[in-house]
């Protein structure tokens, strides 16, 4: 993988960045790895989907409560309306013709997103966003008769240290 920065964009493998504050560069999924680049250390660090899941599990974050929810079956598919603390409003189109989810918060495209990932009866959509100094970690379970939706928000430099922590332990072998 290379990182090149174009002016203001930044770039990965020719794939515009999705992320970029205070000298730290994400890219959305690519091959179902994302990449992180800090610009000061000249590092770049990339993760695997499922590697992430599970870091993003273990991590120190703050569950953002849902105001409201709204359910909408269109002919677009299923539509989620949500409200969240913090003045968050995400809106998910599910439309399981292609099995495809996308997501806008705030009326802007989610561009870190992923799934939706089945097993059975069972499937997880995930997404992450970036607004003012936080990730917030979007995660949306859905069973025949559940929709339930779950945002956490993560501090910048705590997501970035813990992949900094998890690519010092892949790379050292570290306990």
């Amino acid at each position: 993988m290379e990182f090149k920065k174009e002016g203001d964009r930044a770039f990965f493998n020719s794939i515009e960045a999705v992320v970029s504050a205070n000298g730290i560069y994400i890219s959305p999924y690519i091959n179902n790895k994302l990449y992180l680049y800090i610009e000061r250390e000249k590092l770049l660090i990339d993760i695997d989907y499922f590697e992430l899941l599970r870091l993003l599990t273990n991590m120190k974050k703050t569950e953002v409560k849902i105001i409201d929810k709204k359910t909408e079956y269109t002919r677009l598919g299923i539509v989620l309306n949500m409200k969240f603390e913090d003045s968050i409003k995400i809106e998910t189109i599910i439309d399981w013709g292609v099995q495809a989810i996308v997501s806008t918060i705030n009326n802007s495209r989610i561009a870190i997103s992923h799934g939706p990932d089945c097993e059975y009866n069972d499937c997880v959509y995930t997404a992450l966003i970036r607004l003012n100094d936080f990730i917030y970690f979007l995660k949306i379970r859905i069973t025949e008769n559940l929709m339930e939706p779950m945002l956490y928000k993560i501090t910048l430099l705590n997501f970035v240290n813990e992949l900094i922590f998890y690519h010092l332990h892949q790379k050292f072998k570290l306990i």
